[in-house]
């Protein structure tokens, strides 16, 4: 049932989140949409209107609180291998875990979202599964089931095509296995995509925030995260943008010293840098604050006038069209004895 008093979705979000604060209005919205799963489950269909509620109510969550880093969310993005070497492996084991559990849950909820012969309520159940587990982990533990799947002939064309893009390359996902039938996963999947395209919620893929204006070493930051305890964590690409790092930062003041880079690929930086992440915040007292550049002059490079600073995701996009030069693919780490730069 649509809630009383409200003529739309958005506007019970902020009421919940002006009366109770957003992490308690979160809570209610989750169990909003939890209460209409099991009334789906009955057998009785959810009207159109009720859904365009929900669809509005989660859009305004989203956006209200996708821009806060939640450990919990993020997806553990390296092997079980190099975990081990980083002497990460206790990292890397509970985000498998959390992909078994969202696998699990991925096949219950779409079980739930049943209401009748073939009939399904699909929007209800994807936004239910992203508010427990984040986009990325659900898309995630779609796209490799997709990939992997040994009736992948069942998935139409487009999504096998977004699953081979999107599966992550970790081995975390060995036990996050769907059961559903692949002629109803495929029409779930293609239900999620279209919640994900229509959020845009590629916008915050990874923590922090994108960040311009600062060159450390004759490379351009692009994306950062800070915290509480004067530490973070950056991406940098050089400045044709065929190398990029993930360095380590602590700050006095205004000064920032930037160490222990991750050297290579932009995939290598992103891996790097979504692992340290979790690490970092998985005392669960370290607290995300806002980054603010150093403005700083960049290299003289020919038309630099006319370069734009543009998002990861947009370097992201434009790598993927571009060949990849060659030896610039491997990955090499630099210590703090050797090119530490502080500003």
């Amino acid at each position: 049932m649509i809630m009383v008093g409200y003529e739309n979705g958005a506007d019970f979000w902020r009421d919940n989140a002006v009366s109770y604060g957003i992490d308690e209005a979160v809570k209610i919205c989750r169990n909003y949409l939890d209460t209409q799963l099991r009334q789906v489950h009955s057998e009785k269909p959810i009207p159109e209107d009720e859904v365009a509620f929900c669809r509005d109510m989660f859009k305004a969550m989203y956006e209200a609180t996708a821009g806060k880093t939640d450990p919990a969310k993020l997806v553990y993005p390296l092997s079980e291998e190099e975990a081990e070497r980083k002497l990460n492996k206790s990292h890397y084991q509970k985000s498998a875990k959390k992909n078994s559990e969202c696998a699990f849950m991925v096949d219950e909820n779409i079980c739930f979202s049943r209401c009748g012969v073939e009939r399904y309520n699909f929007d209800i159940a994807a936004m239910k599964l992203v508010c427990d587990y984040g986009f990325e982990r659900v898309q995630a533990v779609l796209a490799k089931n997709i990939q992997t799947h040994p009736s992948k002939e069942l998935f139409s064309e487009d999504n096998r095509k977004w699953a081979n893009g999107k599966a992550p390359k970790s081995d975390g996902f060995l036990g996050a296995t769907l059961d559903t039938h692949p002629n109803i996963l495929d029409t779930f999947a293609s239900k999620f995509i279209a919640i994900y395209s229509e959020i845009c919620a590629d916008r915050y893929f990874l923590p922090g925030q994108s960040a311009f204006g600062e060159f450390v070493a004759d490379m351009e930051i692009v994306q950062a995260i800070a915290f509480d305890s004067n530490r973070g964590f950056v991406i940098a690409e050089d400045i044709d943008g065929s190398q990029f790092v993930c360095w380590q930062f602590t700050q006095e003041d205004d000064k920032r010293d930037y160490y222990w880079g991750d050297y290579g690929s932009l995939d290598v930086a992103i891996d790097s840098y979504i692992a340290r992440v979790i690490v970092h915040m998985s005392d669960g007292i370290t607290k995300e604050i806002p980054f603010v550049p150093v403005k700083t002059e960049p290299p003289l490079v020919a038309d630099a006038d006319e370069q734009k600073p543009i998002s990861v995701l947009e370097i992201i996009k434009a790598a993927e069209k571009q060949p990849k030069p060659p030896g610039k693919s491997k990955t090499k780490t630099q210590n703090k004895k050797r090119g530490d730069v502080e500003i």
